[in-house]
């Protein structure tokens, strides 16, 4: 019988995630309390409360530390844990997915702890602007930016003249920069390009807010490599968009991080490689990439179609049989049938000692019984190598039951060198080299007693 348990939450903490309760799975089944047992985590902590000493942070009593306090102290003693919201869900609920606990963690931080700024949207030279560095209120990813430096204002004309081009900008209340996102207003379609802040963990969910209370959709990865990818109201969208500039032919150009491919025959700007470009290199398609103003070659990059990132000319790995390219962490390498098998179709047999297909029907038999005749002629050597190995060390044993101290101490050292070379991986002492090797004779033989 599935039993009901509580899991207790105090007033001060249940204050703050009420005001987001609709917005978060955790946050409503916290509120709820009384739950059914299987939902829960064997010894799960319990007692949370907003912590006093970081506003960021929930306390909470594991069941052993409840054991060593007073009732009358749960909530007020000094040995409750402090833990970040997202790295105790864990600690209480089974299967909540780590999309669930990262919105939790953003959403508690937010509320919690709520920032004093300002949110507007500026355009044309303000743009500018607000990209130099001269602006900022700290460091961060906006601190990292390539076109903070007075050299970069010329690269970004493109912003400016275009109308459909505007920027978020948040500004704290000495109206120093904290934090910056473009903003792309198309027919139909409304995106909030990548978030640049002095702390994102603590700023960027107020711009993907924005976006959302805004009609925006914003990029689900803030990075350079991922531009396919965005959230819309919450849930996840891959989406090709096209950008129809009114002005684009420019000496310099600006770094971009999504709309990086440039058509200059019809001025349209890109979140992917259009099928039109080829493979054909031609100074009319650009990638703005370069932090120089300048661009990369049509060619420059190349899509992981597992990932959906972009990666570097020549830095991914072609799959055969998939027709794709991807990172070699998407994938395994089997000696059998010597190629790349996506990891997703492989599985290790310990048999072959190997990654293999895990449709059988794909593998060639004849590769299998020649993959399995060499792993017996491995596991042979094997043998073979622990039967010399106990006979070595059966003889030392035999010599320093019968030799004197002198003696013992060398065959003490030939030991630890028998051990060491016993010890070293297939790789080392294989049937390819004769590998390191200690005699033993025999202690009756002349060559002993000499």
């Amino acid at each position: 019988m599935n039993k009901i348990k509580n899991v207790s939450i105090s007033e001060s903490l249940r204050k703050i995630i009420s005001e987001f309760k609709d917005k978060s799975l955790v946050a409503s089944l916290l509120l709820e309390e009384m739950v059914f047992e299987d939902t829960l985590v064997p010894n799960h902590i319990d007692y949370l409360s907003a912590s006093h000493s970081d506003k960021t942070k929930i306390s909470y009593l594991t069941p052993e530390r409840f054991t060593k306090i007073n009732e009358s102290e749960i909530w007020s003693t000094s040995k409750r844990y402090h833990s970040k919201p997202g790295s105790l869900i864990s600690k209480i609920y089974r299967n909540i997915t780590p999309r669930e606990i990262e919105n939790f963690s953003n959403l508690y931080r937010a509320f919690s702890d709520q920032k004093e700024f300002d949110l507007s949207v500026v355009k044309g030279r303000d743009i500018v602007k607000y990209y130099h560095q001269d602006t900022y209120a700290g460091s961060g990813s906006l601190g990292n930016s390539c076109m903070k430096y007075d050299r970069c204002s010329k690269f970004l004309n493109m912003y400016s003249d275009n109308d459909i081009i505007s920027m978020l900008i948040m500004k704290n209340d000495d109206g120093g920069l904290i934090g910056r996102a473009l903003l792309w207003e198309l027919d139909g379609q409304k995106v909030m390009d990548r978030i640049y802040t002095i702390n994102d963990e603590d700023y960027q969910y107020y711009f993907m807010k924005w976006a959302d209370d805004n009609g925006y959709i914003y990029k689900k990865r803030q990075n350079w490599s991922n531009t396919l990818q965005f959230v819309s109201k919450g849930k996840d969208v891959e989406s090709k968009i096209e950008i129809q500039l009114k002005d684009w032919d420019y000496n310099y150009y600006p770094y971009l991080d999504t709309f990086k491919w440039l058509d200059r025959t019809s001025g349209k700007l890109f979140n992917y490689k259009p099928d039109h470009w080829g493979t054909v290199r031609t100074d009319d398609f650009r990638i703005l990439m370069s932090p120089e103003g300048s661009y990369s070659k049509s060619d420059a990059l190349e899509l992981d179609a597992i990932t959906k990132d972009w990666h570097h000319q020549g830095s991914l790995q072609y799959v055969e049989y998939r027709d794709l390219y991807t990172q070699r962490d998407n994938l395994r390498y089997s000696e059998t049938l010597d190629q790349w098998i996506v990891k997703e179709d492989s599985e290790y047999s310990e048999e072959l000692r190997d990654n293999i297909f895990k449709d059988l029907s794909k593998v060639d038999s004849k590769l299998i019984e020649k993959r399995k005749k060499y792993i017996l002629q491995i596991e042979e050597e094997e043998k073979e190598r622990q039967r010399i190995y106990e006979e070595k060390e059966k003889a030392l044993a035999e010599r320093m039951r019968n030799a004197g101290e002198t003696e013992r101490t060398r065959l003490r050292f030939d030991d630890y060198i028998l051990r060491y070379i016993n010890s070293m991986p297939d790789w080392v002492v294989s049937r390819e080299t004769n590998g390191p090797s200690i005699e033993v004779v025999d202690p009756s033989s002349p060559q002993a007693e000499a």
